[in-house]
């Protein structure tokens, strides 16, 4: 039989509850909140911002917002267009 330390539920627990409940960086709502979290993410990089415009003005067409491969390339659809 499997056998857990007693230590180690709570930590489990915590965590998974953390991950649930916050969203995390990636929890944007919006197509506009989605292009701040692109630049957020891309601070510092060259020619980035042009990149992120690109997925704003698609994501304000059609309601979905595609991250970047470097971030799963994860697609968000249903988004407000604001």
């Amino acid at each position: 039989m499997l056998r857990i330390p007693n230590d180690v539920l709570p930590v489990t627990v915590a965590w998974v509850s953390f991950c649930l409940l916050s969203g995390g960086p990636a929890a944007a709502q919006s197509s506009g909140s989605w292009q701040q979290t692109c630049y957020n993410r891309c601070s510092g990089k060259a020619n980035c911002t042009p990149s992120c415009d690109r997925k704003f003005s698609q994501c304000m067409k059609s309601g979905c917002f595609t991250e970047g491969q470097a971030f799963g390339g994860a697609r968000h659809c249903g988004l407000p267009q604001n």
